[in-house]
């Protein structure tokens, strides 16, 4: 019965791509990446999703500004 529950936790949990936390599937958050080889999504903890969205958003504004 152990390995059923092992089973069971495993397949409603994700680990975040940053801090390697276990998180649940439903409050995880995702984030997507279009790289040179395709599209990519990684799972974070909200932690981790706060810190990547505040450097994605950096990143957007440096970009628009250099197109201004």
């Amino acid at each position: 019965m152990g390995q059923w529950i092992d089973r069971l936790i495993r397949s409603k949990t994700v680990e975040c791509a940053f801090c390697n936390k276990k998180i649940d599937k439903k409050t995880s958050f995702s984030v997507k990446l279009n790289t040179a080889e395709g599209l990519h999504e990684i799972k974070a903890c909200a932690e981790c999703g706060d810190e990547v969205n505040e450097v994605l958003k950096a990143i957007e504004e440096v970009k628009n500004d250099s197109i201004s």
